[in-house]
This record gives structure tokens, sequence and C-alpha cells, in this order.
């Protein structure tokens, strides 16, 4: 409206009402767009000689200057009349794809235009659910100056990205929120409690996931080779491989599927590399929650791990993710972790206290409990 402000009124000295949102009113070309609109209108009621309508009356006509104009004029009501009007301000703004890339950056593609891209204003937040409610973790706000944009087909419009990488790795639980805004208010916005990463995340058709990712670490020829003796796992015993082992075990008995892979001289079978060759670390389980098939690459450590511990084990869930493979990171310790369990990118760690909790529960019989204490994520 070229920077001018334009005030309705609705003829009586008061303001009118105006509707901005996301819901679309079908007004021709503007049917794809959300719109402001306004509307009001006006009614009427002449007044009458009272002597004309008791003449009429007398006449036979009963029902005054109605009746005669519903025989005469054809119009149903002459006493009364109204107008109502509309105004329809369309907010070119339209939001063409939204999706995570890599495992952890959104991308948000839209089509705005040009007079009012440099007005705009994005707002991004992921969420995730701590104790029962929804709280922001990470949240960004940026000025249409950061946005990537080309040229339309339309000489009027531009298509625009949003590429933003989260600093935490997303769980697949985690919520996804974004506003586009101006000093109108919010122009357009995903959903109001924001959309699940695993929608999100572009997933490829693998069949069945836990064996796609059992096989990122050993071919099914090798697995063959294995079972019929030709090669050898070559494992070598050690403290490391004993909890390990043991947390395969504790892994089985509250319903995971698992394929222990850490502890064997051919490194090949547990590292993780990038597309280009280069190695981002080795795993030591994969595991699969039965019942939700939530997937895990675990890394086994006896005593609380280093930054760059954590960092491994989420750049190799960021790998797998980029592959089409969703999968949380976890890392199980065999000691006391407590300070290890507030870290940056935001990876679970199971320390000693929580596997004698995991067993305390198995004991019980409370399988349902033992298996929470892994899989609830991160507060």
């Amino acid at each position: 409206m070229q920077n001018n402000v334009i005030e309705l009124d609705n003829g009586k000295g008061e303001k009118g009402y105006f509707y901005l949102g996301s819901d679309t009113i079908r007004f021709g070309e503007y049917g794809e767009y959300p719109v402001i609109s306004y509307s009001g209108g006006k009614s009427s009621i002449p007044n009458v000689n009272r002597d004309i309508e008791d003449k009429l009356l007398l006449l036979g006509f009963l029902e005054g200057l109605e009746e005669i104009s519903r025989i005469w004029l054809k119009m149903p009501r002459i006493q009364g009349y109204a107008v109502n009007w509309i105004i329809v301000i369309p907010i070119y703004l339209n939001i063409l794809e939204e999706k995570i890339v890599g495992g952890n950056e959104l991308h948000v593609k839209f089509k705005v235009h040009k007079s009012l891209k440099q007005t705009l204003n994005m707002t991004i937040a992921l969420r995730r659910e701590i104790e029962g409610s929804w709280t922001p973790i990470e949240n960004a706000r940026f000025s249409a100056e950061h946005f990537s944009c080309r040229e339309s087909a339309d000489d009027s419009f531009l298509i625009c990205e949003v590429k933003y990488p989260f600093n935490v790795l997303p769980n697949h639980k985690d919520r996804v929120y974004w506003a586009i805004s101006n000093p109108l208010g919010i122009l357009s916005y995903n959903s109001y409690n924001g959309v699940e990463v695993s929608q999100l995340i572009g997933k490829k058709d693998l069949g069945d996931t836990f064996l796609n990712t059992f096989t990122q670490f050993i071919s099914l020829d090798d697995l063959k080779e294995i079972l019929e003796g030709k090669k050898s796992k070559e494992l070598r015993p050690s403290p490391s491989e004993d909890f390990q082992r043991a947390v395969v075990y504790l892994l089985s008995l509250i319903g995971f599927r698992t394929v222990e892979l850490g502890d064997v001289r051919n490194q090949e079978y547990r590292v993780v590399k990038e597309r280009s060759g280069v190695h981002i670390g080795d795993v030591d389980i994969i595991a699969e929650d039965i019942d939700t098939k939530t997937l895990y690459v675990i890394d086994c450590k006896l005593n609380p791990p280093e930054a760059r511990d954590i960092d491994v084990i989420a750049n190799i869930a960021k790998s797998l993710r980029e592959k089409g493979i969703m999968v949380e990171p976890l890392i199980i310790v065999g000691n006391s972790a407590t300070e290890s369990k507030e870290n940056v990118r935001r990876v679970k760690i199971i320390d000693q206290d929580d596997l004698l909790k995991v067993i305390q529960n198995v004991r019980r019989g409370n399988i349902k409990q033992a298996k929470e204490l892994i899989t609830d994520f991160l507060d």
C-alpha cells in the first residue's frame, strides 16, 4: 500500500474490524494467499407517513407499501434495505516447502512479493517436551537480510529460502516452530504447536530400517562368511567388552533388538564414514525399540565421556540421518557421569546410576518403566 495508512470507517465514526490470519478467503487471484479482510454494511428503514399506510389499509392493502412493492415493483422489501461490502487485502506470501536436511538443518522456502520482503522477520524455535510441557531448547530470530532469494517467473515476486542449522541435534519427537512476521503481525506460521521433526525429515524407502542400519556397518556377505566360519569376529576380551556385552544383554531384556559392533579388530565393521571416505567415528551397539521402532546408535564408555566423545556420536547420528536413516545418539557409561549429562549437543547419557535403576525395575517386573529410563529424551 506504498507505506500509506488506510483507515476504514463504517460511516458512524466508529472503527471497523479487520482479520489477519493464515486462513484463505477464495477470491480469484488471491486464492493462494492469506488475506486481511474487512467487512461491513449499513441498513436503513425509511420513515413512512402513517396516513399513507392507513389509506392503503382502507383500500385493502393490508401490508401497506410492502404489499405494493411486492406486486408492482417485484421487490420483496421496499421499506428496509442493507448494503454489505468486503475489502480483501492479500498478503503476498505463500509457503512452498519446509523440511529438515542433513539431520539438523531446517529449510523453509516461500514465494513473496518484492515490496513485502524487506519488512519481514522470521522466528524459529526447536521445542522439546520436558516434564509434560513443551519448552524451547533453541531459538533464533533474524531479518530479511538473511533470506536467500531469487527472481520468480512473475517479475513482482521472489522465491526465498531460509536455511537454519540447529546447534542441538533434534530428536524425532521434538517439534519445530517457525513464524514469518512484519509490523502487521504474524503473516504465516507452520503450526501453533510446531511440526514434529520426524515429519520434516525426508525418509528414504529403505524397507526394514533395522536391517538397513545394520548393513551400514556389516554387509550381509560378510555376515554370511562369519556364520560359515570363513571370517572370524576376532574379539579381544577386555573390561570394556564385558561392559558392552552386559549393556547388550540388558537392552535385550527390556525390549530392544540389538547388534553389537564394538571391540572387534576389523574396525570397518563399526566405523561411520562421510561420503568423502573420512572417518567420523565408531559405534559399539545399534539398537531398536521394538515398540516405537526408534533406532539408537550407542557408544559404551567405562568412564565419563569427554566433549569430543559427545561430538563424535552426535555427528555419527547426523551422518546417518543424511542417508535417510533416522537414529538417536546415546552414550552409556559404566561410572557416574552426572556432569556430562548437561552437554551442548543434548546427547542423552545413561550412567551407572541409571543402569542400576533399570536393573531394579527389571527385577520388579516393571519393564516399561525400565525402558523409559533409556528412551526418555534428555531434559
